[in-house]
């Protein structure tokens, strides 16, 4: 699911149907605080921010809840419908968010958003197999020392009896 934060929202009806035809959820905010308020209660593939919306600024809003961890690794888009400053661009461009100017090419967008969701889909995959690959490698680590541990006391006893032969043969 994804969340769309802009003010003029009628401006979206065309986006939503194509996404919509594409099998992707959305939620819509039409303000900063209701933006932040949905991205702590819910969980999202991506966010896609409009630069002027009224309430928070957009970066109070990623920073704010990149504070409390929800945003780790979440796509974050950046869209607006004026020339924005360098410095917010290259703020953008630092976070590691995508970044458009409205209006755009509806077809180029949407292929754009499933692109970004494949690309968070994966990476997410990808976390969750590195996790249990951690987890094996923590157990065979567990399994390793159990059997050094094994065979260390196997050779002190097995020592024992041949040292106690070794003796008696001198």
């Amino acid at each position: 699911m994804i969340l769309l934060a802009d003010d003029q929202l009628n401006n979206l009806d065309t986006l939503k149907k194509e996404l919509e035809a594409k099998g992707i959820e959305m939620e819509f905010a039409s303000s900063g605080g209701e933006a932040l308020r949905k991205i702590l209660k819910n969980d999202y593939e991506l966010i896609i921010l409009d630069m002027q919306l009224s309430g928070i600024d957009v970066f109070e809003i990623a920073y704010k809840v990149k504070e409390l961890g929800k945003i780790e690794g979440l796509p974050v888009m950046l869209s607006s419908s004026v020339d924005i400053e360098r410095s917010y661009f290259d703020k953008a461009l630092h976070e590691g968010w995508e970044y458009f100017k409205k209006p755009i090419e509806t077809d180029l967008l949407v292929y754009k958003i499933c692109h970004v969701i494949r690309r968070h889909r994966e990476t997410l995959s990808l976390k969750a197999a590195k996790q249990s690959l951690q987890k094996e490698i923590g157990k065979l680590r567990q399994a390793d020392s159990t059997k050094e541990e094994f065979i260390s006391i196997a050779a002190h006893e097995l020592s024992t009896p041949i040292t106690s032969i070794n003796g008696y043969l001198q």
